[in-house]
């Protein structure tokens, strides 16, 4: 199936029944224009990691090289999180999505057509400093535009979009490789952006009235100082960044290690990465009946640290293709079960640190994103894969055992902001 029809599936069904707001014409929902543009911002995430091993061919590189791109990717991407509602704020939401939205686009059609593998890192990086901007403004529109009752269930449309691309955003990166080879699968996507930035041209509309306000970056600092001196969040985004590195990190290499193991192409090789997303999906659908049966959040990070490093542990032994599927699937459920929770804790902050505390979690979760690769690639290249994976699922175990008991310390002595604040819920 298409990209484009993956996405109105997944994102038009969504969104079709919720409230049209102000500043949007009646064509189109902007929940749907917004969803578009979280799922072209995932699917340009994860778009190279199955065709790794075809695009290291056709530049005449080595793989490593070209699984290195998703830490540049990533890197670019994490280093711009704090600044982007400051800018967002003071600009327009509408107008820094329109742009982000429309630079991704232009560095995918540059990926494209990449005669070298510096042009191709080029790109990449380009395009994480610009993508760092879609997901993260498509959520602050909403809060601007959804009332709070209704804000829930828009912000899971596009977490879902978000995760759908991931899915179906890889298995149809490869099964147009196979077929196209790996610039075709990036033209596919690059063709899916354009249309999505016309759409999103010609619907979305500033908000009448709307209040811009200076960029501070005095308060930047002083926010972020306040939320590195805080031991919950201290925490969590340690949590997350070494999460990001065990799990997340080894997503570029799987079509590599498919193919020097004989278990499978650069098909098979989307449907393994997919697996992450399935396990992420099923954490979700399940998370209201797994809160009470683990005996609560804590409880949820214990069981996710093992059941994540179980998954990796099935990874790092090899076999079949559908065996590393299933394993990736095992492994994202636990992942999401680790993850999620710290995201959930990043947020028990006073109010006016909230929206700096989730663009700092995405920022640490997006920089161990990047890292993980580069350390993989250290460690397959010297001690070899098996060792390596294994390596990283008792780092996820290591995550979940160790932000558990602290946050359970600090649940038990609420403590203190440095400017005299509640640290606890508000």
């Amino acid at each position: 199936m298409h990209p484009a029809a993956l996405l109105s599936i997944t994102a038009h069904g969504m969104v079709s029944k919720l409230p049209l707001p102000a500043g949007t014409t009646p064509r189109m929902n902007f929940l749907f224009l917004l969803a578009t543009c979280c799922f072209i911002g995932s699917l340009s995430l994860r778009l190279l990691d199955p065709v790794v091993p075809d695009v290291a061919r056709d530049l005449g590189t080595s793989p490593e090289a070209v699984a290195l791109l998703s830490t540049a990717f990533l890197l670019s991407y994490a280093i711009t999180q704090p600044f982007v509602g400051a800018i967002a704020d003071a600009y327009g939401k509408v107008r820094i999505i329109k742009i982000c939205s429309a630079a991704l686009a232009v560095m995918l059609v540059l990926m494209a057509m990449a005669p070298t593998i510096e042009v191709l890192y080029a790109a990449r990086i380009m395009g994480g400093i610009f993508g760092g901007g879609v997901f993260t403004v498509a959520l602050s529109i909403v809060g601007d535009r959804i009332p709070q009752a209704g804000r829930q269930v828009a912000l899971s449309n596009l977490i879902m979009a978000s995760q759908s691309a991931q899915i179906f955003g890889v298995i149809a990166a490869g099964l147009i490789a196979s077929s196209f080879g790996w610039r075709g699968a990036v033209w596919a996507a690059a063709i899916v952006a354009i249309a999505a930035n016309i759409m999103l041209e010609r619907n979305l509309q500033p908000r009448p009235g709307a209040v811009r306000y200076p960029i501070s970056f005095n308060r930047i600092k002083e926010s972020m100082g306040r939320l590195f001196r805080n031991r919950r969040t201290q925490t969590c985004y340690a949590g997350v960044l070494f999460d990001g590195m065990a799990v997340t990190g080894l997503m570029p290499f799987v079509a590599v290690l498919l193919e020097a193991r004989g278990a499978g192409g650069l098909k098979e090789a989307s449907f393994v990465v997919a697996g992450l997303a399935i396990g992420g999906l099923t954490y979700t659908f399940t998370v209201r009946y797994l809160l009470p049966l683990v005996g609560g959040a804590m409880n949820l990070i214990r069981f996710g640290g093992a059941i994540s490093a179980l998954g990796l542990a099935i990874i790092a032994h090899g076999g079949a293709w559908t065996m590393q599927m299933a394993a990736f699937v095992v492994a994202g459920f636990g992942f999401f079960m680790v993850h999620a929770t710290l995201q959930s804790q990043a947020t028990e902050v006073p109010q006016d640190l909230r929206s700096t505390s989730v663009s700092m979690h995405s920022s640490f979760f997006t920089l161990g994103n990047a890292i993980g690769p580069a350390l993989y690639a250290i460690g397959i290249n010297t001690i070899g894969a098996k060792a390596s994976i294994l390596i990283g699922a008792l780092t996820i175990l290591a995550v979940g055992l160790f932000t558990a008991a602290r946050l359970e310390t600090i649940e038990a002595e609420p403590e203190l902001l440095s400017d005299g604040t509640s640290a606890a819920r508000s």
